[in-house]
């Protein structure tokens, strides 16, 4: 990975570009590589069973090198009740956000696949919404 990568993070930050690392499920094992590249960010953090990383230690571990993206899995904004959904966004906002760190954005890890999104899939993409506005 960093043998082919590298090169293409090197000549993105001569330019002064900022380099976002995309990579779904178990990237547990690669996270050392995409800092060691000086990665500016990684999408998408995915928590098990989809990935194999908890956010809280992506957060600890790499939080001040890189800003991380994710931690919502759609199959969790399309199956979970809206109660416990919003449960998870709160605790992906807290996990996110403790202590230093360059920056979270909480987001989906991926889109809806059909063209009809039901109405609790709606519900739960308002809830996201609605905790990230009270924050303010």
């Amino acid at each position: 990975m960093v043998r082919y990568d590298n090169p293409m993070v090197e000549m993105i930050h001569r330019y002064e570009g900022f380099v976002r690392i995309h990579s779904h499920g178990n990237i547990k094992g690669i996270l050392d590589y995409i800092a060691e590249m000086k990665a500016d960010a990684i999408d998408p953090i995915e928590p098990p069973p989809q990935g194999d990383v908890e956010l809280g230690y992506v957060r600890q571990k790499y939080g001040n090198q890189m800003v991380l993206f994710g931690n919502l899995e759609i199959s969790d904004i399309e199956n979970m009740p809206s109660d416990m959904f919003r449960e998870v966004v709160r605790s992906s906002i807290k996990a996110g956000t403790e202590g230093a760190g360059r920056g979270f954005v909480l987001m989906p890890s991926s889109s809806p696949c059909s063209r009809d999104i039901s109405e609790p899939t709606l519900r739960n993409y308002q809830i996201i919404i609605e905790e990230i506005h009270n924050l303010s």
